[in-house]
């Protein structure tokens, strides 16, 4: 099992017990189990939106906005715990203050707490074929990510986003996403707290369950922050044009994707503009964005490694601990769309200044295709500018002849980790892929690697198969 690496977590899981305590009542309070359908989420989400409708529209929520009739006149507590596309639950509260004399109403106001729970599994195997000084790893066989989360919204005054995530990366227990993200805070847009994705890095944000390929490109598992505990600020212009976010952060729990720095503290901004907006889905986008960090780490332990993109694998390509006491990592981003096809690129790198070694320069560049037989098209946030949840056309069913959605992808990736007496290595990975949808919830990936490794600890070749079974609701 590739090595792990924890910290403490005290915001997080206190984060995690407030908001338990929340929704404790709901097994004792259990009064309806079923509520008035919600409307239908099978459009794909749209290419502008504001953040709260993109939390969602990622998350496949089912949140309810209104309350019914007999309720909005109700002073009671009401509850309401139903089934759509996993389970949801619906906190309401008419708050009240009055005068004690005269009995004037100062203030009422709904509080609700919507939200849903639901899992996270994906389930890996593969085959490895070296050649070289690559090491020897056979057929393997585990478990990638079982996580439990809840998400939704809180709403008193202002509305309030939240998602807390639980569960396991292969045999270590693991905290995920888990944060607070205000809405329509006045001249600075949203303001997001807790446990997250630094903002850097168009196929890291996008996230794992949405992403084309098994794992991310080299120079993102290399370069990207990853989770980090942070405060972040973003925004959005009005039309969906042009984004930005900016963020304090520090170490969180890091387990598989994201630089092995120990840092003290960085500071991590991405800023992104649609140069071609469509007016329809179909219409062709093309994404451009820009990040930057500054990592101080007073502990002289800078890190980068990968893996050949393949999580049962081992890292190939590894600095080690660098002495140095800070790093300047950045990030170049392109993306285009236009119908069933997408066009993806990044290029990472990191500018150290190293006490033993002198100055440094690690980089690393992906470039990917895909392409969807059966017509869909890819999803994008514009209020985040991230890639979202696909919805096929049909649903995968023999007896109705429908087969789901086929997408085929291709990607090149490239990374050096090898600058002057710094001998990391150097990678450079192709990648073939066909994607199998379900539904909304399965689906199943197949990637085919080829990765040559060499001025580094592993020189040679290393053929993968690998094929993972995914369930997301």
């Amino acid at each position: 099992m590739p090595p792990t690496r924890s910290a403490p977590l005290p915001l997080p899981f206190l984060l995690v017990l407030v908001l338990l305590a929340i929704a404790a009542p709901a097994a004792a309070l259990d009064d309806e189990t079923t509520a008035t359908p919600t409307p239908s989420a099978d459009a794909q989400p749209s290419v502008t939106g504001g953040a709260a409708d993109q939390h969602r529209a990622q998350e496949e929520s089912s949140l309810e906005e209104t309350a019914a009739p007999d309720e909005r006149d109700s002073h009671a507590f009401n509850v309401r715990i139903y089934w759509e596309r996993g389970l949801n639950y619906r906190f309401r509260q008419r708050v009240r203050l009055g005068g004690v004399v005269t009995e004037s109403t100062f203030f009422e106001e709904n509080a609700t707490l919507n939200g849903r729970i639901g899992l996270k599994l994906g389930v890996d195997v593969a085959g490895y074929l070296p050649r070289g000084s690559v090491p020897h790893l056979g057929t393997r066989f585990d478990l990638r990510r079982a996580l439990v989360y809840t998400t939704g919204e809180f709403r008193f005054l202002v509305p309030i986003l939240f998602k807390v995530d639980l569960g396991g990366v292969g045999d270590e227990l693991y905290v995920s996403d888990v944060y607070l993200w205000a809405q329509d805070v006045p001249y600075v847009g949203t303001i997001k707290f807790g446990q997250f994705d630094a903002p850097m890095s168009l196929e890291d944000l996008t996230g794992s369950t949405n992403e084309t390929f098994m794992e991310y490109g080299s120079p993102v598992e290399a370069f990207a922050p990853g989770l980090k505990i942070g405060l972040q600020i973003a925004d959005h212009t009005s039309d969906g044009r042009a984004t930005w976010a900016v963020g304090y952060f520090t170490d969180g729990q890091q387990v598989d994707v994201g630089d092995a720095s120990v840092s003290v503290a960085r500071v991590t901004g991405r800023a992104t503009w649609l140069a071609v907006q469509p007016r329809t889905a179909a219409d062709t986008l093309i994404h451009l964005g820009i990040s930057g960090s500054y990592v101080l780490s007073s502990r002289d332990r800078i890190r980068y490694k990968s893996r050949p993109e393949s999580y049962l694998a081992q890292d190939l390509v590894d600095t080690g601990d660098l002495d140095t006491n800070d790093a300047f990592p950045l990030g170049i981003e392109f993306a285009a769309k236009r119908g069933p096809v997408t066009l993806q690129f990044e290029y990472m790198a990191s500018k150290l200044d190293t006490r033993d070694f002198g100055n440094a320069y690690l980089d690393g560049a992906y470039g990917s295709v895909s392409w969807f037989l059966t017509g869909e098209q890819r999803p994008y946030n514009a209020s985040v500018a991230e890639m979202g949840a696909l919805v096929p056309r049909q649903d995968f069913s023999p007896f109705a002849h429908t087969w789901g959605a086929w997408e085929i992808a291709g990607r090149t990736s490239w990374l050096d980790l090898s600058d002057g007496q710094i001998r990391g290595g150097r990678m450079v990975i192709f990648t073939a892929g066909i994607n199998w949808y379900w539904n909304r919830y399965i689906r199943i990936l197949f990637n085919a690697n080829l990765a040559h490794t060499y001025d580094g600890p592993n020189n040679g070749e290393l053929g993968i198969l690998q094929s993972r079974f995914q369930l997301a609701f």
